[in-house]
C-alpha cells in the first residue's frame, strides 16, 4: 500500500506540531570531513540540475524532495530542501512555495509505493515525493519577481494521479483543475474532465467577459481523464509568450509527457489556435491573434484542490520557473532526477 514508509515533519511557526515515522528509502552512505562541508554539499544536492543548467534563466525551483515542512506565515509553507533560488507565492517570504492553511492534515511525504514504482528512471537522491491526503490540497507555485524577464516564461512540475483519482461528478466537485494563472482574485483557470481547457478571462483582453472554453483553446481532441491520466506521472510545463499588457499578442501553451510510459510529449492547450466551441463564446481569430493580460502575469500556481468527497490523491515533484528576455522557444524541459540521465560517478574504488 502506498501508506507503507511515509515520512512528514511539520514546523509551524511555534515550531508545535511535529510527526515523524520510520524511512525506508536510504541514501547510500559516504564520509564527509568537516559540518561546514556537510551542509554545502547538500544545498547543492538540493537545487535540480536542470536549474543549474538554465543559469540565471532559471528563476526558481522546489524539488519536494523532503519530509520537513515549515510554516513560514499564516498559510504559506516552506519545504526545507532547498536553500537558493527558493519559490515563493507570498511575497517577502523566500520559500513559501506552498499556500494552505490545512497543509499538515493534507498531505503526506512517501518515501515507497505506488508513486515510486510508477517512475522507472528516477534517481536514488530522490527520497521523498509529496502527495495529498484526505482528497485534495490547496495551491504550490511561484510568483515571479519584478526583475524577472518577460518576453518567455515557463513553468514546469509533475503530477501524479493516483489509480483510484476521480475526476469532478458526483460528490466530487472542483477535481478536474490543475493550474492557475495570474492574479489570485481573477485567474486564468486550467481544468478538465475529459479534454484540457481554459477559462475565466476577467483579467484579460480583448474580452475580459468571453464564455468560453469547453475544450482548449488548441488541440482539443487529447482526452484529459481517469482512463488517460491516471496511475501515471505526468511532466506539465506552461510557456507564456509576452507577459506584459502591453506589445505584441499574448500565448499561452501547455506541454504534457506521459512519464511513467515514456509517450512523447503532447502539446494540449494553445490560445494562437481559434477553436470551436460547442457551447458558450468561440475561441476564433481575434481572441488567438489578440490576446492580452490586464496586468503583468506573474503567479504561476498548481492546483491540487478539490471540493467535496473524493477518491484517490495527487502526487506533485519537482516544480521549476524560468524566464528568458528573448522569445526563441525556450523550454525548460525534464528533470534528470525523474526522467534519467543522473551519471553516477564509481567512488571507493581500489586498484588491485
Amino acid at each position: 500500500m502506498e501508506s507503507k514508509g511515509q515520512a512528514i515533519v511539520f514546523v509551524s511557526k511555534e515550531a508545535s506540531m511535529v510527526r515523524r515515522t520510520v524511512l525506508e528509502r536510504y541514501l547510500i552512505p559516504c564520509i564527509i570531513v568537516g559540518i561546514g562541508m556537510f551542509w554545502i554539499t547538500n544545498a547543492q544536492a538540493a537545487n535540480e540540475l536542470r536549474c543549474t543548467e538554465l543559469g540565471n534563466n532559471c528563476i526558481a525551483s522546489e524539488p519536494l524532495n523532503t519530509d520537513t515542512f515549515v510554516q513560514n506565515t499564516n498559510a504559506y509553507w516552506n519545504p526545507a530542501d532547498t536553500t537558493t533560488k527558493e519559490m515563493s507565492l507570498a511575497n517577502g517570504f523566500p520559500g513559501a512555495c506552498i499556500e494552505e492553511s490545512g497543509f499538515d492534515t493534507n498531505h503526506i511525504a512517501a518515501t515507497s509505493g505506488e508513486m515510486f514504482n510508477a517512475l522507472p528512471r528516477i534517481a536514488p537522491s530522490i527520497r521523498f515525493l509529496l502527495r495529498t491526503a484526505n482528497g485534495g490540497g490547496n495551491f504550490l507555485g511561484h510568483t515571479l519577481p519584478a526583475s524577472a524577464p518577460t518576453a518567455r516564461a515557463a513553468f514546469r512540475w509533475y503530477m501524479y494521479f493516483s489509480p483510484t483519482f476521480q475526476f469532478t461528478g458526483g460528490s466530487c466537485l472542483n477535481s478536474g483543475k490543475m493550474f492557475e494563472l495570474g492574479e489570485t482574485a481573477t485567474p486564468l483557470v486550467w481544468t478538465g474532465g475529459s479534454k484540457h481547457q481554459m477559462y475565466s478571462w476577467p483579467a484579460w483582453n480583448p474580452n475580459p467577459n468571453l464564455d468560453c472554453c469547453v475544450v482548449g483553446p488548441g488541440l482539443s481532441a487529447i482526452p484529459y481523464d481517469a482512463a488517460t491520466m491516471n496511475g501515471k506521472w505526468w511532466r506539465f510545463e506552461i510557456v507564456v509568450r509576452n507577459r506584459l499588457p502591453t506589445g505584441g499578442v499574448t500565448t499561452i501553451q501547455t506541454y504534457r509527457k506521459n512519464v511513467t510510459d515514456g509517450l512523447a510529449e503532447e502539446l494540449v492547450l494553445d490560445t494562437s489556435i481559434p477553436t470551436i466551441q460547442l457551447v458558450g463564446n468561440q475561441w476564433d481569430i481575434t481572441q488567438a491573434t489578440t490576446l492580452k493580460p490586464l496586468a503583468r502575469v506573474d503567479r504561476f500556481a498548481v492546483t491540487v484542490w478539490r471540493n467535496g468527497t473524493c477518491s484517490g490523491y495527487h502526487g506533485i515533484t519537482h516544480m521549476l520557473a524560468a524566464a528568458w528576455d528573448t522569445d526563441a522557444g525556450q523550454r525548460i524541459g525534464a528533470a534528470k532526477e525523474i526522467e534519467g540521465g543522473i551519471v553516477l560517478t564509481p567512488q571507493n574504488l581500489r586498484v588491485q
